[in-house]
Formats: C-alpha cells, structure tokens, sequence
C-alpha cells in the first residue's frame, strides 16, 4: 500500500490475524493500559469521528520468542497516522529496543506517518541522552512521526 491507497477499513490492515484488532471505531478515547496491572496508560482522545483501529502487537501481531515488542498499534486510516505504543516500568532503552524491533517486523514505514509513545512509571533521565534514544527519535521523524516519552500517563488528541 503507498500512501495514496486509503484501506477502507480498520480490517484492511492486517486481515490474516483479525484476532489482534482490538478495537475498531470511532469512540472518543482510545485506551492503552498495561496488562500487567501497572501504573502506566496511554490515551488518544479521537476528534474526527473517524474510526482508530487499536491492535496488540507483542504476542499477537507479531509473536517473537527471542525479541519482545511493543504493546499496541493505533492506526488512523482517514489520517494515514500511526501510534507504536509502548508502557513500560522504568526501563526507556528497553522500550526503545522493543519499538525498534516492532517497526521493522510491521514494516510500516512506506503506507503511514508513525509515531512512537513510551508511557513508564518512573524514568532515569541518564537515558534521555543515549544514542539508542537520540537514534529512535531521529527514526521516527524521518518516518513523518515523532518520538514522545512520560510517566505514568500520557494523553493526546488527534483532530
């Protein structure tokens, strides 16, 4: 698909694993929250009243014995945007490892505009200025997205 061709639905994305499409509509918030009952959560308030179709990706969407990856995939179809979700603990370089890894088993890159989002529970700032985070951020604005990362919460709005 080049970025020209729209998927008339949220369906079109990824048909032979239907089972990873957790949410397909056009409600006004779209939810991330960590399976493992942490603090951590991601929220994408909708304004367009088109639909987000929401994915899980480690285990699911891709299912990798050796290489973790991140948690979700939110994909605006109308917008052609995507959002690479991760919530984590403390560990940045980690989340930055699993995003890493998820864009390119999706492979994404030529169909939407992609950003990344790391929601943790608490971050060591030393990590901010490694060159695997400096390499990511760099990434994702070259894929027409951008890298943003907070603790505990995170909330956007896409318009």
């Amino acid at each position: 698909m080049s970025r020209k061709t729209k998927p008339l639905s949220c369906k079109d994305w990824f048909k032979d694993k239907p089972q990873c499409l957790e949410s397909s509509d056009s409600r006004n918030q779209v939810i991330c929250l960590d399976k493992d009952g942490g603090k951590s959560k991601y929220t994408l308030t909708n304004k367009t009243n088109q639909p987000i179709c929401k994915y899980k990706v480690d285990g699911c969407l891709i299912a990798s014995s050796t290489q973790k990856q991140t948690d979700f995939l939110l994909i605006h179809p109308g917008k052609m945007m995507a959002y690479l979700v991760e919530l984590k603990g403390s560990d940045l370089l980690k989340a930055v490892k699993q995003i890493d890894a998820s864009l390119n088993a999706l492979r994404l890159q030529e169909e939407l505009a992609i950003n990344a989002r790391i929601v943790l529970t608490r971050v060591n700032s030393i990590a901010l200025r490694d060159t695997q985070y400096l390499r990511l951020k760099k990434r994702m604005k070259s894929l027409g997205g951008s890298l943003k990362q907070q603790t505990q919460q995170m909330q956007e709005t896409i318009a």
